[in-house]
């Protein structure tokens, strides 16, 4: 059985949605402009940000509010090696 949440801790947790959703809602628009968090090309910020969205509970929601963010897991997949880091560490 798991304890309930008291109610400090359950708007600790709303809060910290919330900001971590508004982060994602900026990062989703700066991928609007460009394909990479950073430069011309893949770099280290965008396979991080990869792994960050395989945490998130609920992917399909995400990506509906915030499609850009897909892309960005979708595109550190195809890179050679980063499919197979994921799988084995169990994040896809």
């Amino acid at each position: 059985m798991f304890p309930t949440l008291n109610p400090a801790k359950s708007y600790a947790k709303e809060f910290c949605s919330g900001r971590r959703n508004a982060a994602f809602g900026i990062i989703n628009q700066s991928l609007s402009q460009s394909p990479w968090l950073v430069g011309e090309r893949t770099g280290i910020t965008d396979i991080y940000l990869a792994m960050l969205l395989t945490w998130y509970p609920d992917q399909p929601g995400l990506y509906e509010v915030h499609p850009n963010l897909r892309r960005t897991l979708e595109h550190a997949l195809a890179l050679e090696g980063v499919n197979g880091v994921f799988a084995d560490n169990e994040l896809i």
